[in-house]
């Protein structure tokens, strides 16, 4: 689904990661207090800062360095009690960790979020953590649990269009996953249409991206082949590492499958680049797995060594 960008046998990533912590930022500033003390616009602007620095290095998969601007974003709300930028913040962090796959961390993260997003009154708060935990929901296959995780955050969201975005993309997942169809593609053109709107390059390519699962669940493999093309040609307008490397693995294997062999290989060999390029192993193991298999289909023998040893390399690193 869009929470997790994945087909199957695909790694998992937050795909409305980015937009979601677009929005935290927008609730970390100061813009909703105009009558608090100047130290209080002082603080909100740096836990922005912070967290718009933290989103960047997010999208460059700088994972390490950008988990302690977020803390720091955390640490700035705090110190005034901005309870709806403390709120954001710990989604922020619940994200991030549910990125890394540690979904014990990132569930502590988003009901912390969500306390907080309670007691500031917040709807976009509320929004936030709301979708967070549904995505964590989906993820540990409980696709109801997570449906109305986002149907409360649809309704938490109010009029915001970035947040209505994240919340119809998830829930276009969770309803497909429970046979739903119809609905699923309604919710995902609507969000298409905000997102558009919004020139969310990165949550357009998103919503390619679970275009293209739908239809690979539908045996619609051109369709989806031609779904992930624009995935991958938004994502790298939004210049989104995660969600590049992603996309090429798609289509890597999509084009394998249609048996586009040559296509194939470079779309495993580029997704591999990528991969290691934003320093995200476990999507560079999966390039390579690929290159191992994909060598003698696209005549290319004399570099399988190369690519099993490349593989068992990025094995020995674990996760």
């Amino acid at each position: 689904m869009k929470a997790t960008r994945s087909i199957p046998g695909a790694a998992a990533w937050s795909a409305p990661l980015l937009l979601a912590l677009a929005c935290a930022a927008l609730l970390a500033s100061c813009s909703s207090a105009p009558k608090r003390p100047p130290e209080v616009f002082e603080k909100r602007n740096q836990a922005a800062d912070f967290v718009k620095l933290a989103d960047s290095l997010v999208r460059q998969g700088q994972y390490d360095s950008a988990l302690k601007y977020y803390r720091q974003a955390l640490d700035a709300n705090s110190s005034v009690d901005a309870l709806d930028g403390v709120s954001a913040a710990h989604s922020s962090l619940g994200r991030l960790w549910a990125a890394w796959g540690d979904l014990e961390t990132a569930g502590r993260e988003f009901g912390l979020a969500a306390d907080y997003a309670r007691l500031s009154g917040s709807g976009k708060a509320a929004s936030l953590a709301a979708t967070g935990r549904g995505e964590l929901a989906f993820r540990r296959g409980d696709a109801a649990t997570a449906l109305g995780f986002f149907d409360e955050a649809l309704k938490a969201a109010g009029t915001d269009e970035g947040l209505r975005a994240i919340a119809l993309h998830d829930r276009a997942g969770a309803l497909y996953a429970l046979g739903r169809a119809a609905e699923a593609r309604t919710d995902l053109e609507a969000s298409s249409t905000l997102n558009t709107k919004l020139k969310r390059w990165s949550e357009i390519g998103a919503n390619r991206y679970l275009l293209a699962s739908f239809l690979v669940k539908e045996d619609k493999l051109p369709e989806a082949l031609a779904a992930a093309e624009e995935a991958l040609l938004n994502d790298k307008k939004a210049e989104n590492s995660p969600g590049v490397a992603n996309d090429l693995l798609l289509l890597a294997d999509l084009s394998t499958r249609l048996g586009k062999q040559e296509e194939a290989w470079w779309y495993w060999r580029r997704a591999f680049d990528a991969a290691l390029g934003a320093n995200l192993a476990p999507l560079a193991r999966r390039a390579a797995a690929g290159l191992v298999a994909q060598a003698p289909l696209s005549g290319r023998d004399s570099e399988l060594a190369y690519w099993k040893d490349a593989l068992g390399k990025l094995e020995s690193l674990g996760k």
